[in-house]
């Protein structure tokens, strides 16, 4: 169960690695992700989007390992 745990961190953190490919692709914002926008400073923060790619990896691994 541990491994499982470790391993589900490791995907989240990757896919939070990959925001900048999500924001460059153009895709909206989901319901969860937080976009904070103040005078010239744009941030987005993908909170749902992470955990759908994390969940997606994590399901991708489980089925190429069997």
């Amino acid at each position: 169960m541990s491994r499982l745990i470790i391993l589900f961190l490791i995907v989240f953190v990757a896919s939070l690695a990959l925001v900048p490919a999500v924001a460059m692709i153009g895709l909206p914002p989901l319901p969860g992700d937080i976009t904070i926008q103040w005078d010239e400073l744009h941030i987005y923060v993908p909170f749902t989007t992470s955990f759908i790619v994390a969940v997606d990896f994590t399901l991708l691994y489980f089925f190429l390992k069997r």
